[in-house]
């Protein structure tokens, strides 16, 4: 059986007479609306939250995760720190001490006789400072062919103490009895650890 309702009819006075079906058609779109507006005064604002948190957790897990890394490196960067120092010591011993610097000239002195060289001069410059060394300036000047003079630079740069070799000058020395020799001019540096520095 159908049934024709006009909504004109209706009159809300007396919504108890109404057709069940109307009543709860009403009654069903008066929930909706009351769940609607449930949700959009109670349920948004926390579904604000919950999405800050979710992002808040996103970052969290990534931050986790780098952290993770770096404890798994850890025992690696721990070795690589092991093996800086002991490479750092083992250079620290290739300094000379304040007591070596007279074994130092001597050695160079060796180098310069054994391979022919005649010595013009030796001369040791004032220490300059740095960042966490001391530089000891020295001024060498020898005689010997081309041979022999890079020889000497071979053995002076083979020295077990750390010895650099800068601005180095070679010029003809003037012939006596023909021979070819030159005058090398270089300077050398060596390095000493000052414990103090800042």
């Amino acid at each position: 059986m159908y049934l024709s309702l006009d909504i004109q009819d209706l009159d809300f006075s007396e919504v108890g007479t109404w057709p069940s079906a109307v009543k709860a058609l009403c009654f069903a779109l008066a929930a909706a609306l009351a769940l609607a507006g449930g949700y959009l005064l109670h349920l948004s604002g926390q579904r604000d939250e919950l999405a800050a948190a979710e992002r808040r957790e996103s970052s969290l897990k990534a931050e986790y995760q780098r952290k993770r890394r770096l404890a798994d490196e850890l025992p690696a960067v721990r070795a690589r720190r092991d093996a800086t120092a002991a490479a750092f010591a083992a250079m620290l011993r290739r300094l000379p001490a304040d007591t070596e610097v007279p074994g130092l000239i001597e050695d160079i002195t060796r180098a310069a006789v054994a391979n022919d060289l005649s010595i013009h001069r030796i001369d040791l410059a004032d220490e300059q400072p740095a960042q966490i060394y001391l530089v000891l300036p020295i001024a060498i000047v020898v005689r010997g062919d081309y041979h022999q003079l890079g020889a000497f630079v071979g053995a002076v740069a083979a020295l077990s103490r750390i010895v650099t070799l800068h601005d180095f000058e070679i010029a003809p020395d003037p012939p006596t009895d023909a021979d070819a020799a030159l005058v090398l001019s270089i300077a050398a540096k060596t390095y000493r650890y000052v414990e103090d520095a800042p």
